[in-house]
C-alpha cells in the first residue's frame, strides 16, 4: 500500500512539474543605461516571447522614452533580439536588449538564434476599416489615422499634429509612404525626428492592434531595413561649397551668393535648418560695444571673476570685437532681405562683470544686454518666444537661396576634405541618398554644428562631458571638426557644452525646446553643488552651470534647496513638486530639518547649514555680494518644511571645433590660415567664448561669422 502511495505521488508531482513547464513564465533582469539600471520584465510561453516590459529605470524622460516603448514592443513583434537601437536614444536601447538577452538566456531559450531572427511569421488577418491613435512627439500630441482592407494596410495619415513644420514634415512624408509601401511599422525613424517618429510608429502600432489584435502588430511590425542609398559616382563643380544648412550654413551661402559665387549646400538630414530652427533664445548684439565687450572678457560665471583672456584661446579678443561691430550691421543685412526684426535694447538685465573705472579701480556691474529676435517680413515672433517656429524664418531664406541659383543637397553627408598639392582645400567629397559626389569648388566653409550628439566626439573634443546628454540634432557629430583636423587644422583644446541648470521638472516638453529654461522653480530657491555650495546665481539664463557643476564620475547636477514658504509662492512649482513627491521620484525629497535634508542629500550637513546662513543674511540685507542675484529674488528661508531636488544639467550645443580667425578663415596647427577653408557656428566657436556660453551669441555668432566666412570665400573663388 505505501508503494502504491509513493508510486501514485512521484506521478503527481511528475505531472505537476509538467503542468508547470506548460505555463507562461516571467523572468526578470536588469541591465546599465545611460542613468542607471533599466529593469525589463519578460514572460515567455511556450517558447515563445509573449511580452516585454521595462518596469523600472533612471532614464531621463522623452529622451529614452522612444526606446523604452518601441525596443519590448520590436522584441515581441518580431520574437528577435536583432532589432535597432533608438536613435539618440542608444544606451537606453542596448541596455533594454541586453536585459532582454540575459531574460532569454534565464527561460532557456536559443539566445543566438533570436541575435539572428529575422522576425517571426504571423498571419495577415484585420477587420476592415479606419483606425485612429493618438501618441504624444516632441511638444505636441499626433493623431494618426490608418486605413486597412483585410489583409493590408492602405494608406497613413497625419491628421492632428503641433511638431516643428520643417522638422516634422520630413518623418511625416517619409514615414507614412514607407509604411505603406513596405506593409510594415518596422520601418527606420527619420534622422533629427526621432521623437516624432517614434510617436508616429507608436500609434501605429496601436491601430493595427485595434484592427487585429497582437497577431497584426506581429505581422505588420516586422524589422525592415533601410533603403539603400545609391552608390553612382556624381560630379559637381562650384565656387563655394557649403557644408551643413543651419543658420551658420545657411547666412553663408547667401552671402557668397550676394559676392557673385556659385554655391553648392550639402545638409547630412532629410531637412534643412540644423539646430538653429529649434533654438529658443534671441540674438546677441551690443548698442554701446565697449561696454559690452569689458563683459565678454571680465563677466562674473559664478565663482570665476576677473579678466578671462586666456593666450587669446578662450576668448580671442579679436574675434568678440569683430562680432560687436558686425552684429547689428549683420541683424540690418538680414532685413534687407526681407525679415523682420524686433530690437529690445537693455530688455536682459542681471549679468554681472568687473568694470573698470577711469581711475583704474574695478567694481561689480551689472549689464543690461541687447536682444533682437527675428522671423520672416509677414509674421512677429515674441520675445519670449524667440526663433522657435524658426522653421518660417528657413524656408524663407532657402528660398532666397534657391532663387540665386543655389544648389541644396538633403540627405548627403560631407565625408572628406580635398586638397591640391600645396595644402590648399579644392573640393569635398560626400556620400548622399542619391549618389556618392566629387565636389570641386575654389572655397569651402564647414558649418557643420558641434560635437554634442557623439560620444567619441565628446571624449574627444570636451572630455568633461563625457557621459552628458546634449539636446542637439543627431547630426552634429563633429564632421566638419574632423575632416578639418585631418587636413592639419588647429583645435581649441578642452571644448565645452553650452549649458544652463536645466530643470526640476525635464520630463516636460520646455525641456527639449529651450534646454537652458527652468519654468516653474522659483527663483528664490538656493542652489547648491555636490558639497553643499553655493557656486552661482539662480536666476542663470545660460554659461555657468556648464563649468560649475560638473562632476566628472556621475551625470552634472545640482540640488534645489527650497523651504516650505517659498516653494508655495509659486502654484504651478508647489503642484509638480508634491506630485513627484507621492510618485516616488527619488530626486525629490522632503523633510522636517535641514540636517534630515542633507542626510538624503549626501552632502555635509556643516556645509549646507552655513551655505544657507550666509546666504540667508544677504537675503535680509537685500543684496547677493557673491553673484549678483536680484533683490527682488533674494527671500530668506528661516524655517521648513525643507525641500531638495537632484536637478541634472542640460545641455544644448558645444564651444570649441576649429581655430578660426575673426573672419572665419581656418588655421593650421602653426597658426597660418589654410587656403581655402572657413568654418563658423559650432564648427569654429571657440574664440567667441571665455569661461563659458554667453546667451544669444549661438544664434547672433553664427549669422555674423557665417555671412563673413561667405563674403571671404567667395573673394577667395574670384582670385
Amino acid at each position: 500500500m505505501k508503494k502504491i502511495s509513493a508510486l501514485m505521488m512521484c506521478l503527481l508531482l511528475a505531472f505537476s512539474s509538467a503542468v508547470c513547464l506548460a505555463e507562461a513564465q516571467t523572468y526578470t533582469a536588469s541591465a546599465d543605461g545611460m542613468g542607471g539600471a533599466v529593469t525589463v520584465e519578460m514572460t515567455v510561453d511556450d517558447g515563445a516571447i509573449t511580452g516585454l516590459a521595462v518596469v523600472s529605470h533612471r532614464e531621463t524622460a522623452g529622451i529614452s522614452d522612444g526606446a523604452i516603448e518601441r525596443i519590448p514592443a520590436a522584441i515581441v513583434a518580431s520574437q528577435s533580439l536583432a532589432v535597432d537601437t533608438v536613435a539618440g536614444a542608444t544606451v537606453t536601447s542596448e541596455a533594454i536588449l541586453a536585459a532582454a538577452e540575459d531574460c532569454a538566456s534565464q527561460a532557456g531559450m536559443d539566445v543566438e538564434a533570436l541575435k539572428a531572427a529575422n522576425g517571426a511569421a504571423a498571419e495577415k488577418k484585420l477587420t476592415a476599416g479606419t483606425y485612429t491613435a493618438t501618441r504624444h512627439g516632441h511638444h505636441s500630441d499626433i493623431t494618426v489615422e490608418v486605413k486597412v482592407t483585410e489583409d493590408a494596410i492602405e494608406s497613413v495619415a497625419i491628421v492632428a499634429q503641433g511638431e516643428t513644420t520643417n522638422i516634422s514634415d520630413a518623418a511625416y512624408d517619409t514615414l507614412t509612404r514607407r509604411i505603406v509601401e513596405e506593409q510594415s511599422f518596422g520601418v527606420d525613424t527619420v534622422a533629427g525626428a526621432t521623437f516624432t517618429s517614434s510617436a508616429v510608429l507608436s500609434a501605429v502600432s496601436d491601430c493595427m492592434e485595434q484592427a487585429g489584435g497582437s497577431q497584426a502588430v506581429s505581422a505588420f511590425g516586422v524589422r525592415v531595413e533601410s533603403e539603400p542609398w545609391s552608390t553612382e559616382e556624381k560630379t559637381l563643380d562650384t565656387d563655394v561649397v557649403v557644408v551643413g544648412s543651419g543658420m551658420a550654413g545657411i547666412c553663408a551661402a547667401i552671402s557668397a551668393q550676394d559676392e557673385g559665387a556659385s554655391v553648392v549646400m550639402l545638409e547630412k538630414l532629410p531637412f534643412y535648418g540644423g539646430t538653429s530652427q529649434t533654438a529658443g533664445g534671441g540674438y546677441f548684439y551690443a548698442e554701446d560695444k565697449e561696454r559690452m565687450l569689458e563683459y565678454e572678457l571680465s563677466r562674473y560665471n559664478g565663482t570665476r571673476k576677473g579678466n578671462a583672456e586666456m593666450e587669446s584661446d578662450y576668448p580671442n579678443r579679436a574675434i568678440v570685437e569683430k562680432y560687436l561691430d558686425e552684429a547689428k550691421p549683420t541683424l540690418e543685412w538680414f532685413e534687407s532681405k526681407g525679415m523682420l526684426i524686433s530690437y529690445y535694447p537693455g530688455s536682459n538685465t542681471g549679468y554681472a562683470y568687473e568694470k573698470t573705472n577711469e581711475d583704474g579701480t574695478k567694481e561689480a556691474a551689472l549689464l543690461s544686454s541687447d536682444i533682437a529676435i527675428f522671423s520672416v517680413s509677414d509674421q512677429s515672433f515674441d520675445i519670449s518666444v524667440g526663433v522657435s517656429g524658426g522653421d518660417t524664418f528657413f524656408d524663407a531664406m532657402i528660398k532666397q537661396f534657391k532663387a540665386n541659383g543655389g544648389e541644396l543637397y538633403l540627405e548627403t553627408a560631407a565625408q572628406s576634405l580635398m586638397t591640391d598639392e600645396s595644402g590648399a582645400v579644392v573640393g569635398v567629397k560626400a556620400v548622399g541618398k542619391d549618389g556618392r559626389y566629387t565636389i570641386n569648388a575654389k572655397s569651402v566653409i564647414l558649418c557643420a554644428g558641434g560635437f554634442g550628439a557623439s560620444e567619441e566626439a565628446i571624449a574627444e573634443y570636451g572630455p568633461a562631458y563625457a557621459g552628458e546628454y546634449n539636446v542637439t540634432l543627431p547630426g552634429n557629430t563633429g564632421d566638419g571638426i574632423r575632416m578639418a583636423e585631418e587636413i592639419g587644422a588647429a583645435v581649441h583644446q578642452g571644448g565645452f557644452m553650452m549649458a544652463s541648470g536645466g530643470q526640476a521638472f525635464p520630463e516636460d516638453d520646455s525641456s527639449k525646446l529651450h534646454a537652458y529654461m527652468d519654468p516653474y522653480t522659483p527663483t528664490t530657491a538656493m542652489y547648491v553643488n555636490s558639497n553643499g555650495q553655493r557656486v552661482m546665481s539662480e536666476e542663470f539664463y545660460c554659461g555657468g552651470a556648464s563649468q560649475t557643476f560638473v562632476n566628472p564620475d556621475s551625470r552634472d547636477y545640482y540640488w534645489i534647496v527650497i523651504n516650505e514658504a517659498n516653494a508655495s509662492a509659486s502654484e504651478a512649482f508647489k503642484q509638480r513638486l508634491e506630485a513627484a513627491l507621492e510618485e516616488g521620484n527619488e530626486r525629490f525629497f522632503r523633510e522636517e530639518t535641514l540636517s534630515q535634508l542633507a542626510d538624503d542629500m549626501k552632502v555635509p550637513y556643516t556645509s549646507l547649514a552655513y551655505t544657507l546662513n550666509h546666504y540667508n543674511t544677504m537675503c535680509l540685507h537685500g543684496e547677493d555680494t557673491d553673484f549678483y542675484k536680484s533683490q527682488a529674488s533674494l527671500v530668506a528661508m528661516e524655517e521648513g518644511p525643507w525641500y531638495a531636488i537632484k536637478a541634472y544639467v542640460n545641455y544644448f550645443g558645444t564651444v570649441g571645433g576649429l581655430v578660426t580667425d575673426e573672419y572665419g578663415a581656418v588655421l593650421d596647427t602653426e597658426g597660418n590660415a589654410i587656403e581655402g577653408l572657413y568654418a563658423a557656428g559650432e564648427n569654429g566657436n571657440g574664440g567667441l567664448f571665455n569661461l563659458s556660453y554667453i546667451g544669444g551669441h549661438a544664434i547672433g555668432g553664427g549669422a555674423v561669422f557665417g555671412k563673413l566666412s561667405g563674403e571671404q570665400a567667395a573673394d577667395h573663388a574670384a582670385r
